[in-house]
């Protein structure tokens, strides 16, 4: 595996962004979400890239949170098993910022059926079983924006 430095795994989570992701926000509201294979396979790998599933994260909005936990969810049933669990639970966190708790429940618990020690589930997890509101995740966001070196202008 490539290992990439913080602000490659930033590039590269900016064009998956540009290329791949916005397209299917886009469609959300008219057409829902339809993932194709060669998409699916481009986002399972960014998934299980931690620097760059990482700066994904750091995207999530509230506006956007149920349409990327659709994407991720529908890029997890075209993945075998194993490989499945860090799209569910990318689903789950974009459906928790989307004020979902039922679907990212959802989605967690079956990412961590798939990989019960997947490190990012376990906080998932954590922070759901906890009740914390995910109107927190924009602090979030904008700490590790500002740990990454890429603060909004």
């Amino acid at each position: 595996m490539t290992r990439l430095g913080r602000e490659d795994a930033f590039r590269a989570a900016e064009e998956l962004s540009r290329d791949v992701i916005a397209r299917y926000l886009e469609e959300y509201e008219t057409r829902g979400v339809c993932v194709s294979d060669e998409h699916a396979a481009r986002l399972v790998a960014a998934a299980w890239h931690t620097p760059v599933r990482d700066a994904l994260l750091s995207g999530i909005t509230v506006e956007h949170g149920r349409a990327l936990g659709e994407m991720w969810r529908q890029v997890a049933a075209v993945t075998m098993r194993y490989p499945a669990a860090a799209p569910l639970i990318l689903a789950g966190a974009s459906f928790w910022v989307g004020r979902d708790a039922v679907a990212a429940r959802e989605a967690i618990s079956a990412g961590l059926e798939a990989f019960p020690d997947h490190p990012f589930g376990q906080v998932m997890e954590q922070m759901l079983d906890a009740g914390l509101n995910p109107s927190m995740w924009d602090q979030l966001c904008a700490a590790v924006r500002v740990a990454k070196g890429v603060a909004d202008q």
